[in-house]
């Protein structure tokens, strides 16, 4: 059941996957790797609270696997439960203390942010000097600090060795931005930004479901 609904995720099935994932589970209910699909497919669909219950009990078994605690947090961060983000998010830095993927760095911003944003500019300035940072996340941090202009920005990303890593990397960074309008309570540009992240990326990437999750 649980190769079958993993096959129908990948041909884009995913109602399918649902059902052999939710049998499989009926059957092996404290497998965290039913409940890690069974959330992925949640993700593609869109449905971000079922996605984050699922991954939080993979999380709960899975408690060295970094990403898990990393995706956990980015969905807890989107449904707006706060603390949950937190401290899933404190636990991926634990388990990743020196190869932390950028997604991380980001949430980290915001997260400090909604309090202290002078702290969080300060704090991921000190990320990226102490880790090998992208030229996105640079950009990014350029921008916030205000010494480069969104167009800049958006423009960088936009550029890669292939057109879907650009629109994954376009997508990443408008998505990104979004939220650090929202921080500041800059709600239509907040807006303007999640609706291009939707417009140029794809249901395949989190940020794009993340994206259409916070328009609604």
């Amino acid at each position: 059941l649980a190769l079958r609904g993993s096959l129908l995720r990948k041909i884009g099935d995913l109602e399918g996957a649902i059902v052999d994932m939710k049998n499989a589970l009926q059957l092996d209910p404290e497998n965290p790797a039913l409940t890690y699909s069974l959330g992925l497919i949640y993700l593609q669909l869109g449905q971000l609270d079922d996605a984050r219950r699922s991954i939080r009990e993979s999380a709960k078994e899975l408690t060295e696997v970094p990403g898990i605690h990393l995706l956990h947090a980015l969905l807890a961060y989107n449904t707006e439960a706060h603390e949950e983000a937190r401290i899933a998010l404190e636990t991926y830095f634990a388990l990743v203390p020196e190869q932390a993927n950028e997604s991380a760095f980001y949430l980290e911003y915001v997260q400090i942010a909604q309090d202290n944003s002078d702290r969080a500019i300060d704090i991921l300035g000190q990320r990226i000097e102490t880790s090998n940072a992208s030229p996105l996340l640079k950009n990014f941090y350029a921008c916030i600090c205000g010494t480069l202009d969104r167009k800049a920005v958006l423009d960088a990303a936009g550029h890669a060795e292939t057109p879907e890593i650009a629109r994954q990397q376009l997508c990443e960074t408008t998505y990104w931005l979004a939220q650090h309008e929202r921080i500041h309570n800059h709600n239509e540009k907040a807006a303007e930004l999640l609706k291009l992240a939707i417009q140029i990326g794809s249901p395949d990437y989190p940020e794009y479901q993340f994206a259409r999750w916070q328009l609604r």
